[in-house]
């Protein structure tokens, strides 16, 4: 039953399956004759098969390789710069979340006069007004997780402040996202692994978000756990099966649409921080964060992960708290049969000292509204526990 009032708006038109490549280009000569294609050296082989399909479509385009794991200000603005003297009607961002990422952010970039970061939206100051037009975006993703597809968001990295931000922008929701699950079978299964954690803690921060009302996102957000919980497992183990792929996609393109609407929260703001200081992989340091936030939530958000839980497993038995523990118990086990159920002390070595206040006092300066998203708003004493546990330390 609907008690509250909400908005739904995807203006992302999303082809899904082997066969939909054929509307792609129609798709781009609706748009405009001349294409940025934006992607990476290492997956070559996929971006060659999109070249092919312009190229028989006989639509121009000019290749950017993106340099780095994850967008970077500095090389976001020179590139910018760089490309600043051709015409591009639309972008093509062939990849994983980083390539689209960059795609969105070249989108403002090379029509918007600031630097980029001033256009992320950070807690102490909002961003800057976009006064020019954005370049459209096609998005064609090469991973299960970050749902950026279909997403209004961009996360970016400014190394000189050791810090990641996010241009949340209606303008950046790409016009189109193809979404094909045999790109995804060359995936490593470290990568399978994080991404698909990464789409699991979308689906349920976005469920967990108290800032907005969206009943259409819980609906999507239990469907993409659901999917994850039964399919993420089997992906990592038979990596070449295409419905595992499938199912796997699907459930990160609804994860991506959940946070569109709602966001994310605590976990998120800490794999943020963490990642900004540390330059390891977004989805690592979600997938790393997600249990112990989880697990801190517990005593706090009984009646909120019970429900979560009796949703998807589809029960209505068992007592309130016994089934909160059980959903939290049931990620536990996910994100170790996934084999990241592990600190960051594990994995890094000479780790940074005092990283642990580093990070908590990131988040009190840049961060803290997703903090306060969260159904649970920790004290600093309970965040600073969280961290510990993140870390290892």
């Amino acid at each position: 039953m609907i008690s509250h009032n909400f908005q739904f708006k995807l203006p992302v038109s999303i082809y899904f399956g082997r066969n939909s490549i054929e509307k792609l280009p129609e798709i781009c000569k609706s748009i405009g004759s001349q294409a940025l294609l934006v992607t990476s050296e290492d997956i070559l082989h996929i971006a060659e098969k999109i070249s092919n399909v312009l190229d028989n479509a006989k639509i121009n385009y000019e290749k950017y390789f993106l340099e780095s794991p994850e967008p970077d200000c500095d090389l976001i603005d020179s590139s910018a710069k760089k490309l600043s003297a051709k015409k591009f009607d639309f972008i093509i961002g062939v990849g994983g979340g980083s390539v689209i990422d960059m795609s969105k952010s070249l989108s403002i970039a090379l029509t918007n006069p600031e630097p980029i970061w001033e256009y992320a939206n950070l807690s102490y100051r909002p961003p800057k007004i976009l006064t020019e037009k954005t370049i459209p975006v096609i998005a064609i993703p090469t991973t299960s997780g970050t749902g950026s597809e279909v997403t209004p968001y961009a996360v970016l990295s400014n190394i000189k402040k050791n810090q990641k931000g996010t241009i949340q922008q209606s303008e950046i929701f790409p016009k189109a996202a193809f979404v094909f699950p045999e790109f995804m079978i060359s995936m490593p299964k470290e990568l399978t692994a994080s991404t698909g954690i990464d789409a699991f803690a979308h689906a349920l921060e976005s469920y967990m978000n108290i800032s907005k009302q969206s009943p259409i996102s819980e609906m999507l957000s239990i469907e993409a756990m659901k999917i994850i919980f039964s399919y993420l497992p089997k992906t990592i183990e038979e990596p070449n099966n295409i419905e595992n792929r499938k199912q796997m996609a699907w459930a990160s393109t609804l994860s991506g649409i959940s946070i569109a609407h709602r966001g994310t929260t605590t976990a998120h703001a800490i794999a943020e921080v963490l990642g900004g200081i540390m330059k390891i992989p977004h989805s690592y340091a979600v997938a790393i964060s997600t249990y112990p936030v989880l697990k801190e939530t517990l005593p706090y958000a009984e009646k909120e992960l019970a429900l979560i839980y009796e949703h998807v497993f589809s029960t209505t038995d068992g007592v309130e708290y016994e089934n909160a523990k059980l959903f939290v118990d049931s990620v536990y086990k996910l994100i170790k049969k996934c084999g990241l159920s592990r600190n960051l002390n594990n994995d890094i070595s000479n780790l940074p000292e005092n990283l642990d206040n580093q990070v908590l006092e990131y988040l009190n300066n840049y961060k803290f509204r997703p903090l306060k998203q969260h159904c649970v708003e920790f004290s600093n004493g309970k965040l600073s526990k969280i961290i510990t546990e993140i870390i290892g330390t």
